[in-house]
């Protein structure tokens, strides 16, 4: 499935430029300007910086290019997931969790209206995102001493990377001058693999333990394997990946 959405990426993003570079009497001839730059406001209640420019290849015919990057933070919302999860562990693992991420998505957009870059539209897209990760990864260890119970850490990060094709909609209007505001949603589904690895010396004790720990976790449509060994821990991630695209966008027509 990650060969089909690369090339399915590669088409979508080559087309766009030939019908830029060698169609532009398709564009629109009412001598309005074609392109647009806008700004996802909506992205930074999730820390996303994301930047769209957008360019009318045909009376009714736009093609987009987003981009999207999220510095490496902690996680959004996370009090909310440990409300939603109401687990202590989870409450334990997600605390010190750092995540990051880059995304490029291009889209063909089909307005319903007389001329691109107004009103309502479908949009069809693919997007690639990478993930990073860290986090100290806690488990509990036993003095061989005394046999009290202590918790100990591992460092572990990573990244995944994910191809997703999918569907929105949405619509854009003009603001006033060169103000446009556009908004969408949708959603998506593709391929998701990855990585996460810790290095540290673990006893038979912690590495059960951390064994107990992994095999407990149950992600819908993720499949998760682990190598743990007196070395430290390796998590392979692959699966099914589902995205959902909100966005409110603030732009400049040119």
């Amino acid at each position: 499935m990650t060969n089909q959405f690369r090339k399915l990426c590669t088409i979508m993003v080559l087309s766009a430029m030939c019908i830029l570079l060698v169609n532009p009497v398709m564009a629109q001839t009412d001598g309005e300007a074609k392109s647009l730059v806008k700004w996802n406001v909506l992205g930074l209640a999730s820390k996303n910086i994301s930047f769209q420019y957008e360019r009318a290849v045909g009376k009714k015919i736009s093609v987009a290019l987003n981009l999207g990057i999220t510095p490496k933070s902690g996680l959004p919302f996370k009090s909310t997931i440990e409300d939603i999860a109401d687990d202590d562990e989870v409450s334990r693992q997600i605390g010190g969790l750092k995540t990051g991420s880059f995304s490029i998505t291009p889209e063909v957009r089909f307005y319903m209206g007389n001329s691109a870059l107004k009103g309502f539209y479908l949009a069809p897209y693919v997007r690639y995102t990478t993930n990073s990760y860290e986090l100290p990864y806690k488990f509990d260890s036993i003095d061989s001493g005394d046999g009290s119970t202590f918790e100990r850490s591992i460092f572990a990060d990573g990244n995944t990377k994910v191809f997703t094709g999918g569907l929105m909609f949405g619509s854009q209007h003009k603001l006033g001058g060169m103000f446009y505001l556009n908004w969408w949603l949708g959603a998506g589904i593709g391929s998701i693999s990855g990585k996460v690895t810790g290095t540290a010396s673990l006893n038979e004790q912690e590495q059960q333990e951390i064994r107990d720990q992994l095999n407990d976790i149950d992600v819908p449509l993720i499949d998760l394997e682990s190598q743990v060994n007196n070395n430290g821990v390796r998590i392979d991630v692959s699966g099914t990946g589902i995205s959902a695209r909100l966005g409110l966008a603030i732009g400049i027509r040119f």
